[in-house]
């Protein structure tokens, strides 16, 4: 069986991780189209935004049967990192501080 892996943005939000892992948890690890738009119901309720996501094969490395998912908190990753931005007190300019 291939292994599933979700990836979450933002990334360094641990409640939205925790709230991945129990959504995937209570579909017994298994992420399908129909699983994915029934954790994305379930979390809107905390996250109105949330969206999940599969990996495109051309994104693969290697010959792999694993899954990759991303799951975004915020609807993409351009609105996770401008909401990081604004609420970032040291002005940063490509990730870098200034």
């Amino acid at each position: 069986m291939s292994k599933v892996e979700v990836l979450t943005f933002p990334k360094d939000d641990e409640g939205f991780k925790a709230r991945i892992r129990e959504a995937l948890a209570a579909h017994q690890g298994r992420l399908t189209e129909e699983s994915r738009i029934a954790i994305e119901e379930a979390l809107r309720i905390l996250y109105p935004a949330v969206r999940l996501q599969s990996q495109h094969p051309a994104a693969r490395i290697g010959a792999t049967e694993d899954v990759v998912w991303y799951a975004f908190r915020d609807g993409s990753i351009d609105e996770a990192k401008s909401i990081e931005a604004a609420t970032d007190s040291e002005p940063k300019l490509r990730g870098q501080t200034l």
